[in-house]
């Protein structure tokens, strides 16, 4: 695909600098922290991320703190599929 560029690195690289393309998806999985998930969450969302998909969210476990952290700062997810929950911000998904 002519038009998708791969950023293949981790997050806390992005600060400095931000790439200058727009992001599209962000996917997001590496801490098992409240702090580690928050901190990715913002770089993700402050580098104008459409939609993040955050891995490890569960009801026990790190999964607890990783799920805690993503829904203070982004809300309700989207869509969820067993510990992975998405979100399209910025997006109406009323119909």
């Amino acid at each position: 695909i002519h038009n998708v560029v791969l950023f293949r690195q981790k997050i806390e690289d992005w600060v400095n600098p931000v790439p200058s393309v727009p992001i599209g998806f962000s996917y997001l999985d590496g801490s098992h922290t409240y702090e580690g998930t928050r901190a990715q969450v913002l770089v993700a969302a402050g580098c104008g991320t459409r939609s993040i998909a955050v891995h490890d969210i569960d009801e026990r476990g790190d999964g607890q703190e990783v799920k805690r952290a993503a829904v203070e700062l982004l809300g309700e997810w989207t869509e969820r599929v067993g510990r992975m929950a998405a979100w399209r911000l910025g997006v109406s998904t009323a119909y």
